[in-house]
């Protein structure tokens, strides 16, 4: 069995101007979603053995916030350009290519891609995935390599309370 917890980048700020999508930061309130969602995990006991990330600087950010809520290590990040702009088959990719060592993997992303990869599950689907939305399911497989054609549980699905 392994799990596969689906997080998406915290809010981030707007755009500067001439600044890229790619290059926004978090703002305030994402940073403290961000760590009260890894809080979360903490809580449950869930020990996650690896991080990757979309290369773009606000879901780094989250996975690094995450990361050290949860006292990870820099050898336990996987940034990835491939999961910028990514269609659901990049996310597949990605997590295909896993460690079988690894039980648990948390993966980061952006809309819709993190949406349309939940709902390609056989599982609970949703309408959107919220930022610092975290949507965890249990893999029957023993292998990360078997994640597509592997039965999904759906274990839970957290977000940010809108106030």
């Amino acid at each position: 069995m392994k799990t596969l917890i689906i997080i998406r980048h915290a809010r981030s700020k707007d755009a500067l101007i001439g600044q890229s999508d790619y290059d926004r930061a978090l703002n305030h309130e994402g940073e403290v979603d961000a760590k009260m969602m890894a809080q979360k995990l903490k809580d449950k006991n869930i020990l996650v053995d690896a991080f990757i990330a979309s290369a773009a600087k606000r879901t780094q950010s989250t996975a690094k916030i995450f990361m050290k809520e949860l006292a990870a290590n820099e050898h336990q990040f996987f940034p990835t350009k491939n999961l910028y702009e990514a269609p659901v088959t990049e996310y597949y990719k990605a997590i295909e290519q896993c460690n079988d060592n690894w039980k648990t993997v948390a993966i980061f992303g952006h809309n819709p891609g993190v949406t349309y990869l939940i709902n390609s599950f056989d599982t609970k689907p949703i309408h959107h995935m919220p930022p610092a939305g975290m949507y965890v399911v249990e893999i029957n497989a023993d292998s990360w390599k078997d994640f597509s054609s592997a039965e999904k549980k759906f274990l839970f699905f957290e977000k940010v309370e809108e106030i």
